[in-house]
């Protein structure tokens, strides 16, 4: 486990293998005997029950404060630093989903109707630095910035963190238009369909406050995983222990707080977004060439 995670399961296995060492009966200690002479072989099984215990996640985006003091957006535009420290605004990224061209070989103005619909991917990637898991996954809820997801770009109100190594979520998002499309005698018009997409980049907290009773169930293996004992102990309990035996170890947990019977834990971590805002119909026009004319005369013909 990295230095910078807290694995509650782990804290709670702990707790409750020492708990069932210093209350096993005469049977149920021979049993762990059994488990701890023999490594390779399991014995006794562990089950966490975290029905009892509550999780509560906060999101604060971090932003910073400008010359004035005044806090800035916590989200940034992806841009070019400058010599002077200014981030210039970055330029527009666009994505061209669909290209036609309506050729008129008449003498006669022609109308054409440009009709398509096509999809897009709007996708967050997060990375973490330090924070909260239970056992191999962290099941932290972040709630995406108010600027991300007013702007429709197909993303849910929050996302449930998973992987401590980072990870991307994708939305896909539709795009369609239908338009008319004058083109004069003897005239080219090429016609696309154009999508403006951000960039952008924040930097997350989210507090997870966690209370309540953690209980677990231990099963004899070879028997069918019959029942051996349960055990129960507040959560907040648990985790001061933990943590004071980690600081044994000389691993320090600044992140995680306990107040009364309420433990917090800080996920801090990065989200880059990319998403399209707006879409666009581009149109130009120019006068039909001779090889364009005669290719469509023979078109015509065949």
């Amino acid at each position: 486990m990295s230095k910078n995670m807290i694995n509650l399961d782990e804290a709670v296995r702990e707790w409750a293998w020492k708990e069932y060492a210093a209350t096993a009966t005469a049977k149920q200690r021979r049993l762990l005997n059994k488990q701890l002479q023999k490594k390779n072989e399991k014995y006794i099984d562990l089950q966490i029950d975290w029905s009892s215990v509550r999780f509560i996640d906060e999101t604060k985006w971090m932003g910073e404060a400008n010359a004035n003091g005044i806090l800035e957006s916590a989200i940034k535009l992806e841009g070019r630093q400058m010599e002077t420290g200014r981030i210039d605004p970055p330029e527009p990224t666009t994505s061209i989903l669909f290209e036609t061209k309506f050729v008129n070989n008449t003498n006669d103005p022609q109308k054409y109707t440009m009709r398509t619909e096509k999809t897009t991917r709007s996708s967050i990637s997060t990375s973490i630095e330090k924070g909260l898991t239970k056992g191999f996954e962290m099941g932290v809820k972040l709630m995406t910035p108010c600027e991300v997801f007013e702007a429709s770009a197909g993303f849910r109100r929050e996302v449930t963190l998973c992987n401590s190594e980072g990870e991307t979520f994708e939305e896909e998002l539709m795009w369609g238009v239908e338009s008319e499309i004058q083109v004069k005698e003897n005239e080219v018009v090429e016609a696309s369909l154009v999508v403006n997409e951000r960039k952008q980049t924040g930097k997350f907290v989210v507090k997870t406050k966690i209370s309540g009773m953690v209980y677990v169930t231990f099963t004899n293996i070879k028997d069918n995983n019959s029942f051996l004992k349960s055990t129960s102990h507040d959560i907040s309990e648990v985790v001061r222990e933990y943590i004071d035996k980690e600081k044994k170890r000389d691993r320090d947990l600044p992140f995680v707080k306990i107040s009364g019977d309420v433990v917090s834990v800080e996920t801090v971590g990065e989200c880059k977004f990319r998403y399209g805002v707006s879409q666009q119909v581009k149109v130009n026009k120019r006068s039909i060439t001779l090889e364009e004319k005669a290719a469509n005369n023979r078109d015509g013909a065949s």
